[in-house]
């Protein structure tokens, strides 16, 4: 979730949609929204080239206001910024332990990893699904341990130039951000035997 769900947020989207999908094809539903919605906006032309680059089909994606709806169906929702957490929680204040920024989600699952494994934490759980839904609590302990300064965790708005993923800019951020979800997801679902081999 970003501002206008057309830059930040779907481009967020479709990385982490293909990233999960590689690992475990139809298991996670991806989507976005955004607080200040460019309703039915097609992707960022700065956005949209990356995506064209790395081969991720956007055409079909358009901005979309997020709602108290969206809200009833979530595991996990990863605002761009800790503004944007702010403004889901003010819609359903049920979903602080399921609310990250995309920054922040990458930091704790990683610091999460170092006092105990997460093979550890979620021994006893049967199916990938019940460890999925222990997850959100175990960051959010992470969370009130794992502490940063303000601003650490954001992906900063995009400048009003439109140049969403420039060198150096906001995009380098959250193409990293975004990796580095994937890549922690991506190891998380392989050390807890969720993937499914092709």
């Amino acid at each position: 979730m970003c501002t206008g769900n057309i830059c930040r947020s779907p481009y967020a989207h479709l990385l982490l949609a293909q990233g999960l999908k590689s690992v475990r094809p139809g298991a996670f539903e991806v989507s976005s929204t955004g607080v200040g919605a460019l309703v039915d906006h097609s992707v960022e032309s700065g956005s949209a080239r990356h995506l064209d680059a790395k081969g991720i089909t956007h055409t079909d994606i358009r901005a979309r206001q997020i709602s108290e709806g969206d809200l009833d169906w979530i595991d996990l929702m990863l605002p761009m910024t800790v503004e944007h957490r702010k403004a889901v929680l003010s819609y359903a204040p049920r979903l602080l332990k399921r609310a990250y920024t995309i920054k922040e989600i990458a930091r704790l699952i990683d610091s999460a990893e170092q006092p105990q494994p997460w093979t550890g934490r979620l021994a006893g759980l049967e199916t990938p699904e019940e460890r999925w839904a222990a997850i959100p609590t175990h960051l959010a302990r992470e969370r009130g341990r794992a502490r940063v300064a303000e601003g650490v965790d954001d992906v900063r708005p995009v400048p009003p130039e439109g140049r969403c993923l420039r060198r150096d800019g906001p995009g380098d951020r959250l193409r990293g951000g975004a990796r580095r979800v994937a890549g922690a997801c991506y190891g998380l679902i392989l050390d807890l035997g969720w993937h499914k081999p092709h």
